[in-house]
């Protein structure tokens, strides 16, 4: 076999002669002795063939992403371009006359700020727990129902938040001799947050209240007259459940701390005085929106202010404390833009 392959590849006689095989494919890919060269060749095909797998798969992502974006443009500009024209075009709703373009329409719905200005008009009676009548150190010998004022005006920004400002007047006097008087005056300033679940709608409120309180007591066929002026902090709730058609029943509760000085009229004089005052309400309200947009709601009901604490000087004798109470029907009127 030697001589034969010598003879065939001419080489000459006397030199070893190295014979040539050829390794199977399954050889080299095992890395056997003598397909290392071939080894690598493979495994740099296998590496340039991922690379331009890869370089692909990219070129392709990023066409697809500028196609997407290019198409989401397009639909974005044929929706603004079709609403433009639309608002040039008038609308005939079912039901309805002929209204003008859709987005004039439109404009009253964007969110804004809610300003109101209400009035109430409650009818006080007054009330004490030490009894209203014409004996001895009692207090007064009664008074008859007044009426009150109380002015609001608030702005619901579009956020969580509004402002409230609020007054309110009463004075009352008795039918006795001497006369003797029971005057309030408060004035409130407070941020206000609305909470809705579904038909019930909650408005907390907290702020400042600065409050001046006139009264008087008969004593001894004479009478003590007393003023105190205060000022504090002032919180509460009103809660209203809408019934149907407009109509809603309504529930407050307000606190208020009030910190000052009591002097009376015989020179006696408390300092660092304080009147609790809770107020109670219940009733009911009717709210009707105009087409313009703007509201206006009318409500009756029932309240209570309990003043606690009023204190006084008998002469040289401990201050001596009374709670007096204003109790009665309020009518309300608000409106609102």
């Amino acid at each position: 076999m030697q001589r034969l392959f010598r003879l065939f590849h001419h080489i000459p006689p006397g030199r070893n002669a190295t014979i040539l095989r050829t390794r199977p494919v399954d050889e080299i890919l095992r890395g056997e002795p003598g397909g290392c060269a071939v080894g690598r060749m493979s495994e740099m095909t296998k590496e340039s063939k991922l690379k331009k797998l890869l370089q692909h798969v990219g070129v392709a992502v990023g066409l697809v992403c500028g196609v997407t974006a290019s198409a989401e443009q397009a639909v974005v500009t044929s929706v603004y371009e079709e609403a433009m024209i639309a608002d040039q075009e008038p609308v005939q709703l079912v039901g309805y006359e002929s209204v003008g373009a859709i987005g004039s329409q439109l404009q009253k719905f964007r969110p804004r700020g809610v300003f109101s200005v209400g009035a109430e008009l409650p009818l006080l009676s007054t009330y004490a727990n030490h009894g209203l009548n014409a004996s001895s150190s009692t207090w007064s010998d009664g008074y008859d129902t007044e009426a009150a004022l109380r002015v609001t005006a608030a702005y619901q920004t579009t956020g969580i938040m509004g402002f409230r400002g609020r007054f309110f007047d009463f004075g009352a006097s008795s039918n006795g001799d001497p006369n003797t008087t029971f005057d309030v005056q408060t004035y409130d300033l407070e941020a206000t947050t609305d909470l809705k679940l579904g038909e019930w709608k909650i408005q907390g409120f907290g702020g400042l209240r600065w409050g001046s309180i006139d009264f008087s007591k008969s004593r001894w066929g004479g009478f003590e007259n007393h003023e105190f002026d205060g000022f504090g902090f002032t919180l509460g709730a009103d809660v209203r459940r809408h019934v149907a058609h407009g109509f809603s029943l309504v529930a407050g509760f307000r606190q208020s701390m009030l910190y000052g000085e009591t002097v009376s009229n015989v020179g006696n004089r408390l300092d660092n005085v304080v009147v609790p005052v809770t107020e109670l309400r219940l009733g009911a309200e009717y709210a009707h929106v105009f087409a313009c947009g703007n509201k206006v709601i009318a409500g009756v009901g029932y309240e209570h202010q309990q003043f606690s604490s009023l204190s006084s000087l008998a002469g040289t004798i401990d201050p001596e404390d009374v709670d007096l109470a204003l109790a009665g029907p309020v009518f309300s009127l608000t409106w609102q833009r």
